[in-house]
């Protein structure tokens, strides 16, 4: 009986002590478990984390591009509201004033480049001589009894008797005939074009030849220098026979009858 209970005694013991040295290791084994577990994520929620992160970002991204098209858009089809009147009338238009002035064409600088067109001026009596004596030719187009028909050589001159009135007496010779005319000529204004100068003039007189006849003068003076002149004159004999001659010369200027 004794043996028993010191048995019985002996088994608690052993029992209890077993339990005892179990408690602390199975502790110690939770314990470590529960602190590797908080160092070690859990991979199954930190997947699902990433998921949500990444498709609330696609959606706002995607709700910005929609929103900037969708506003684009609504601007383009808006009308434009009162406000816009506003906002032109008080715009500054000092730049494009500033731009149109420079771009602007300086037309006084345009008629100075352009070319002149030649306009016939009255001028003031200048350089024309009031007498010269000259030679030259005569192209004879209608011939009749007369030089003045005729081709051939021409003798010029001019003597002023006034402001108007000149004497421009002239010796034709041709192969066949010579004829001397002595026209009373009136002289027109003073014209220049461009910077070319003339004087027209007509009159009538005589042709002296085999015949004498009426002759009607018509021609200009041209100043080329202080002594030289140029001169054309048409004659017309109309009576005892027909002709027609033009005459052109270059006359020197007399001085002694210019002083």
């Amino acid at each position: 009986m004794v043996s028993a209970k010191y048995f019985s005694l002996i088994a608690g013991l052993a029992a209890l002590a077993a339990v005892g040295t179990a408690l602390p290791a199975q502790a110690d084994a939770l314990g470590s478990q529960s602190f590797e577990d908080s160092l070690v994520p859990d991979l199954a929620n930190l997947d699902l984390e990433l998921d949500l992160l990444t498709s609330s970002e696609v959606v706002t991204s995607s709700e910005v591009d929609n929103t900037v098209v969708d506003t684009s858009a609504a601007t383009l089809m808006q009308p434009t509201e009162a406000n816009d009147d506003l906002t032109f009338s008080s715009f500054d238009g000092s730049l494009i004033d500033l731009a149109l002035e420079s771009s602007t064409i300086n037309s006084e600088a345009l008629g100075n480049d352009s070319p002149e067109l030649a306009q016939i001026t009255p001028v003031s009596p200048g350089p024309i001589p009031s007498a010269y004596l000259g030679v030259g030719g005569n192209l004879g187009f209608v011939s009749n009894d007369s030089a003045v028909g005729d081709w051939g050589f021409a003798v010029i001159s001019k003597f002023d008797l006034g402001p108007r009135f000149s004497v421009r007496p002239s010796f034709l010779v041709s192969e066949r005939d010579t004829s001397f005319t002595i026209p009373l000529t009136f002289n027109f204004n003073q014209y220049q074009v461009g910077g070319f100068r003339f004087q027209p003039y007509v009159g009538v007189g005589a042709d002296v030849g085999s015949s004498t006849a009426l002759l009607i003068n018509a021609g200009a003076d041209y100043p080329l220098s202080p002594q030289f002149t140029l001169n054309t004159n048409a004659n017309f004999r109309v009576t005892s026979g027909f002709g027609f001659g033009l005459a052109v010369g270059v006359g020197y200027t007399i001085p002694w009858f210019t002083d």
